[in-house]
């Protein structure tokens, strides 16, 4: 009797909420939650967009939102939401639902009830397993678990091998061996023990595989045609990159992301990258021994902070770059750096520099430069 009595209650709670109009719902919410509580409009006034961000206050999802009928879009990130309530199944025109950083224990299992969902993000969650509703959704292709207590790749994923376009798996050995059959897929990532399988996949451009374990690429791993980001944020083990990566099919506009940041064993890039031309950035934060980049390269931006370098990596001081940002270093001269055509913004700070070089003065593109907390004790009068 107890049960039925707070489902009563819950429901009048819920119809009550669904009695709101959307400002009184807005007020309500914005006294809670304050500047952590934001909208936006459609252009005949509706909210579409609803953010609640990064605050403690964020206990439960709000039923103030079912206020918000012709919401698309609810971003509940960086709470302490334990559980996934049953009502927003009633929020029949969302397409995107975003849960990051919650410790979310449980879930109402009934994601297939969302007509128009295609985004699911429940990273950083503490779920153990994934609701069985999501495989029967026919319209999510875009699904995310990364960092949550989600091990392994479930085969009930298979279900949606036609439709995925994103998946960010949790940490797992190995990419299945017929992870081919993922059609659409375009973005993956996952912590994984061994990187096997996951050049089989045919559409893939952005590759997150940031903490995992693995020391090595497979000998044979082939050419991913199509890679625009690879991320590998904390590989610790890694030393070397295959040479397969520079053969990408990438065009001198193209958008190309490598993130290295935390990889304390790379030594370089390979010499295949200078087939790349161009990547717009990259990042080596706490790359200790990074020490190579081939020639031919161009570069938007670098950035390094914490990689306690004792000297510019070989050939850096000749690639093309416009962007350059080093923090915590030991070098003890940028001598050579007017050889990094098109610099345009540079900061090399906490470091050994002993002199500024004259040849900065003959820069024409650089409009900034930062060498605060160095040892210069004496300036150039161009200065």
């Amino acid at each position: 009797m107890a049960k039925i009595i707070i489902k009563l209650i819950l429901v009048m709670i819920v119809i009550q909420s669904c009695s709101l109009t959307e400002q009184e719902a807005f007020n309500i919410l914005k006294n809670k939650y304050g500047n952590n509580f934001y909208v936006v409009h459609n252009k005949t006034d509706f909210v579409i967009e609803a953010y609640i961000e990064n605050t403690d206050l964020l206990d439960e999802v709000p039923k103030e939102i079912l206020a918000f009928q012709h919401l698309k879009k609810l971003k509940l990130k960086g709470g302490n939401i334990k559980e996934i309530p049953s009502f927003i199944s009633k929020l029949q025109e969302i397409e995107e639902l975003n849960f990051y950083n919650n410790p979310i224990e449980k879930t109402a299992d009934n994601f297939d009830q969302f007509p128009s969902l295609n985004y699911l993000e429940l990273g950083y969650c503490k779920l153990k397993e994934l609701p069985k509703s999501i495989f029967r959704s026919k319209n999510i292709n875009n699904l995310s678990f990364e960092g949550s207590d989600i091990h392994g790749f479930d085969k009930e994923l298979f279900k949606l091998k036609f439709q995925l376009e994103s998946l960010l798996i949790s940490s797992c050995s190995e990419a299945p061996s017929n992870i081919s059959e993922f059609v659409k897929l375009e973005n993956f990532g996952g912590a994984f023990k061994s990187f096997r399988y996951i050049d089989d996949i045919p559409q893939l451009n952005r590759l997150y595989l940031d903490n995992s374990s693995a020391s090595r690429f497979p000998q044979d791993f082939k050419t991913i045609k199509h890679l625009r980001t690879l991320a590998l944020v904390n590989c610790d083990q890694i030393t070397e990159l295959p040479a397969s990566l520079g053969y990408a099919e990438v065009g001198e506009f193209d958008n190309v992301h490598f993130n290295f940041n935390g990889c304390k064993k790379l030594r370089g890039l390979p010499e295949s990258f200078k087939h790349l031309k161009n990547i717009r950035i990259l990042d080596l934060d706490s790359c200790f021994n990074f020490k190579y980049i081939p020639l031919g390269l161009r570069i938007g931006s670098l950035t390094a902070k914490g990689a306690n370098w004792l000297k510019m990596p070989k050939n850096l001081l000749n690639t093309p770059c416009t962007r350059l940002w080093i923090d915590g270093h030991r070098m003890g001269t940028i001598r050579g750096i007017s050889g990094m055509k098109g610099l345009d913004f540079a900061v090399i700070i906490n470091g050994d520099i002993l002199k500024v070089p004259e040849e900065l003065c003959e820069m024409k593109d650089l409009h900034h430069i930062n060498l605060e907390n160095n040892k210069i004790k004496n300036y150039p009068a161009f200065w």
